[in-house]
């Protein structure tokens, strides 16, 4: 089973531009990638340049020649984007949060950049609150 996500960024105009993101999406794991290796908007928006993926890794850089036919999961500590299997499946724009959060539904994680604090924030679409990721993850490790 997948725990699904939704990955995006505020822009200037109150717009979040983001992607699907298949596996591994609770903050333990596509969350702590954020933290740990998406931290300025240039590297932000290359992950969502790839558009939807399967999995997240620690450089916004997708290799078809790195899926595995069999188990469609990579090989590499590196992202996975479903347009290296022939899928058109690019980043899509909502109009404001509460768009977005609608766009999410079915996933589990929604994570949104917001560059003026240069925060990820996050909620779980099972509960309906939002969380500073990074407050999050250090609070659950003490």
């Amino acid at each position: 089973m997948s725990t699904r996500c939704r990955i995006g960024i505020l822009q200037d105009n109150g717009t979040i531009r983001s992607i699907y993101c298949h596996f591994d999406g609770y903050p333990d794991g596509v969350g702590r990638e954020l933290l740990d290796s998406y931290t300025d908007i240039e590297t932000i928006n290359k992950l969502l340049d790839l558009g939807d993926i399967s999995c997240l890794g620690n450089e916004p850089v997708s290799d078809p020649k790195d899926w595995d036919p069999f188990t469609r999961i990579h090989k590499h500590d590196y992202t996975l984007a479903y347009r290296d299997q022939g899928e058109d499946c690019p980043a899509e724009i909502s109009k404001n949060e509460n768009a977005y959060y609608e766009l999410a539904d079915g996933c589990d994680y929604a994570y949104l950049f917001h560059p003026e604090e240069k925060v990820w924030k996050f909620c779980s679409l099972y509960k309906p609150m939002k969380y500073n990721l990074k407050d999050f993850l250090e609070e659950k490790q003490s």
